[in-house]
């Protein structure tokens, strides 16, 4: 700790939205402080962290304003909202315009996917826990389990799990275990976009593994 701030050593689940949000800032106070660069240099992404990165939070400046003690008067917060953005896809196509019902930390609200089959919705920050609730016409629903800001970097065995799993690649344990089901995930993803079938994560790979899953 010093007099210009603190550090934060990130924990599973958090990210950048999330921290500054506990901590009274913008995101963007904290992303693009110049202490975090090497932070913003290593995972590129704000809504990616890894448990123990460490990122630094300067300290709150209160800002004042002058006003008649005789009247009243309005101040407005601004909120930071964070964006979901989950695209439902089946063979290859879009799952368009079907309703749904998305529950964020036990807050629910209805919706319908788009012509591309997207989810977008404004979440808080700091959210941790979601259920998307497909509800397509004549059919029995179906249920999506969120786990909101536990997206682990590319560069992580987790993370390319991860994202594997969530393009429906992969249906393993989510660990650093590089076992035989998580290399024929990776043939099979590989093979699926014309790349080079290797079964291991090259640079290549990750790129567009990185692309599909737009994070």
């Amino acid at each position: 700790m010093s007099s210009e701030g603190t550090i934060h050593v990130v924990q599973a689940g958090d990210c950048i939205a999330s921290i500054a949000l506990a901590k009274g800032h913008f995101p963007d106070t904290l992303w693009d402080h110049a202490r975090n660069r090497a932070l913003q240099d290593l995972r590129k992404d704000p809504n990616v962290l890894f448990a123990g990165d460490e990122v630094f939070v300067p300290e709150v400046r209160l800002k004042e304003e002058s006003r008649g003690s005789d009247q009243k008067h309005r101040f407005r917060r601004k909120g930071v909202p964070a964006k979901l953005n989950v695209q439902l896809m089946f063979n290859g196509k879009p799952r368009a315009n079907i309703p749904y019902l998305l529950v964020i930390d036990g807050a629910s609200r209805d919706g319908q996917t788009d012509g591309d089959g997207w989810v977008k919705e404004s979440i808080p920050p700091n959210a941790r826990e979601g259920t998307l609730r497909l509800r397509p016409e004549g059919k029995p629903e179906e249920v999506f389990v969120l786990n909101l800001g536990h997206l682990d970097p590319i560069d992580t065995v987790e993370g390319q799990k991860a994202r594997l799993r969530n393009l429906g690649c992969f249906s393993g344990d989510i660990d650093t275990t590089e076992s035989d089901d998580f290399a024929a995930a990776i043939r099979s993803f590989q093979k699926k976009h014309a790349l080079d079938v290797t079964g291991t994560m090259n640079d290549a790979t990750k790129s567009k593994l990185k692309s599909e899953h737009q994070s």
